[in-house]
């Protein structure tokens, strides 16, 4: 997983929360759903914000700014939301899962 987003799959199926002040935080799939959602909407946030006021944007893994003049920033641009976009369905899809496991593992008891 990414770690901007700083979440990681504990040993015990639980999502815990990386480099946080509070150690050992769990949480159920749900929550961890939302959390990697909000860190999504954040980012995008952010890039929009620095298109629109700066014309540039520095995204992760890069020194160098990116400008929205340049076709191969662009290209790399495009491709860094789509990587986006596909970590966020991948984390969607894996708590939908791990919370129809749970619901399906409750329902058997």
């Amino acid at each position: 997983m990414s770690e901007s987003f700083g979440l990681a799959l504990g040993k015990d199926g639980h999502y815990v929360v990386e480099n946080n002040p509070i150690p050992s935080v769990r949480y159920d799939f749900p929550f961890g759903d939302y959390l990697y959602f909000k860190s999504f909407i954040k980012e995008l946030d952010r890039v929009q914000e620095a298109l629109v006021n700066k014309g540039e944007v520095n995204i992760a893994g890069e020194d160098a700014s990116l400008s929205m003049n340049n076709p191969g920033d662009l290209l790399k641009l495009d491709l860094y939301l789509r990587d986006l976009m596909s970590a966020k369905d991948g984390m969607q899809g894996l708590a939908g899962k791990g919370l129809k496991a749970q619901v399906d593992a409750l329902a058997k008891l």
